[in-house]
């Protein structure tokens, strides 16, 4: 008897309110690290351990997923930096990871010529520390320092350090911020904007912070000025530095006033000016002096400029344009089964992954005459995932991920200028995808909204509703679920009630 998948897919929003009159029962598990909560979640672990433990296909499962996670013949993820690319390599010597550079050329052979940066199992022996990278932020104009965000056990508190791509070492007296949830961001060579905790207890309800402050190299945390304060009950406030590919750098607070709806403040001569934006767009990209927003609600300038849900604008940033929101220029507006996935900007480009009907696409986007913009479709392989990996905003390259639920994953670099695209690695099968099939049907709710879904299916699984089915459905945060390749071979596994 054969198994079938079927994934839920679709624009689905499922508004979760909490009524202020029921009590939470479970509220005290968030004091994560206490001893009751911690008890609570090892007696949870070991509830799980013991069932998958008495299930007789669990240890070639488990098997065969370990040599997925730590093979090395996957893809490395490429990120470009100071002219190179990057990756950060784990597997089974390398647990916390090894972040490695070479050049594109290099890239593209089997076998690059990889040069070590950091490693971090190394340093987190040197220190005593359990160190993981959640991040790297190389935003400087001449892009010859970076800020390492380092995670002691991948707590969501960092420490960040200073590094030199060019010597491939932590800077000796430079930048290091100690453990805190916190956020910075280059504002000059020798100054950052920094949000955490700057005293204790100052933190947002939600435990992040709300204060940014500057802090000038070799200053202590004790004497940075404050420049921005949001408020206890937001979000939080995170400093922002996007730099487009002539070097036009732009200085930005973010202050989420809610899980979706943000405020922008934008530096200027006399300091932060508050961009005239409705609350729920979000900041993107800079490109060719524009900061490139999406929309997530229609929107009608002071100068009655309408744009609509969805579509992606951009602000040129001349003196008092972006405050103004006048001169605001429609990038892309959706179609009617269209969804806009992700924004990067490459040199003078951008490159956009969008949803039509649930099928990945990918396009450029380049400034023409009178504030309009071109765009061309990318030809890449159709009912597939495309998601953005990374681009290189000072050239004019990015790097797409595509993959299906039958296929393998596939790293496509993407040239923005002449719209080429080129498959350069393809990730080993998992398994035989040959006896199986993908379809998308659409089910239609009371409303009559049309939900599209896809069915991974046996080609000879009957359809008189006696095959066992796995649906898997989601929907929140505005965060769809794409196809994506896995160990579908379970679909020829015996069935065990």
């Amino acid at each position: 008897m054969c198994t079938v998948k079927l994934a839920l897919i679709g624009a689905v929003m499922m508004s979760c309110v909490a009524a202020a009159a029921t009590p939470d029962d479970f509220r005290w598990l968030e004091q994560v690290h206490s001893a009751r909560a911690m008890d609570w979640v090892q007696g949870e672990n070991l509830k799980t351990e013991r069932r998958l433990d008495q299930d007789p296909r669990y240890a070639r499962l488990y098997r065969e997923a370990l040599a997925i996670t730590t093979a090395k013949d996957k893809i490395p993820v490429p990120t470009f930096e100071n002219g190179q690319i990057y990756n950060l390599w784990k597997d089974q010597r390398h647990v916390h990871g090894l972040w490695r550079q070479t050049t594109l050329a290099s890239f593209r052979h089997r076998a690059p010529d990889w040069r070590p940066a950091l490693d971090l199992d190394e340093l987190s022996a040197l220190e005593h520390r359990n160190w993981f990278m959640k991040g790297a932020d190389c935003n400087l104009p001449a892009r010859l320092r970076c800020l390492l965000q380092l995670s002691d056990g991948g707590e969501d508190a960092v420490s960040l350090r200073e590094f030199d791509p060019g010597k491939a070492a932590l800077v000796d007296g430079g930048f290091s911020l100690p453990r805190g949830k916190q956020f910075a961001a280059w504002m000059a060579a020798d100054a950052l904007l920094v949000a955490r905790e700057w005293t204790p207890g100052s933190l947002t309800d939600s435990g992040y912070p709300y204060i940014v402050k500057r802090l000038h190299r070799g200053q202590p945390l004790s004497a940075a000025t404050e420049v921005f304060r949001g408020k206890k009950t937001d979000v939080q406030v995170t400093p922002v530095t996007l730099v487009d590919g002539a070097g036009l750098q732009a200085v930005l607070i973010q202050r989420d006033v809610s899980f979706f709806e943000h405020e922008y403040y934008l530096l200027r001569p006399a300091g932060f000016v508050k961009l005239d934006l409705p609350l729920k767009a979000d900041l993107q990209a800079l490109v060719s002096g524009r900061l490139i927003m999406s929309l997530n609600t229609d929107w009608v300038t002071p100068q009655g400029s309408a744009f609509s849900q969805g579509s992606l604008i951009g602000l040129p940033l001349a003196p008092g344009a972006a405050v103004a929101g006048g001169h605001a220029e429609l990038i892309f507006a959706p179609g009617e089964r269209e969804v806009l996935q992700q924004v990067a900007a490459a040199g003078n480009a951008l490159l956009v992954t969008l949803l039509d009907n649930v099928r990945g696409r990918a396009c450029t986007f380049t400034p023409a005459a009178k504030g309009h913009w071109t765009r061309q479709l990318l030809q890449l392989p159709d009912n597939a995932s495309v998601d953005l990996i990374d681009a290189d905003r000072r050239g004019h390259q990015a790097f797409l991920n595509v993959t299906g639920f039958l296929t393998p994953a596939s790293l496509w670099l993407i040239d923005l200028q002449t719209a080429h695209v080129e498959s350069i690695r393809t990730a080993p099968a998992n398994f035989d995808a040959s006896r199986d099939t993908v379809e998308q049907h659409e089910a239609v709710s009371n409303d009559g909204t049309r939900i599209p879904y896809f069915v991974v299916h046996s080609i000879n699984a009957p359809h008189d509703g006696s095959t066992p089915t796995v649906l898997t459905a989601y929907g929140g945060f505005q965060v769809p679920v794409t196809p994506s390749y896995g160990g579908y071979e379970w679909l020829h596994e015996p069935y065990y009630a």
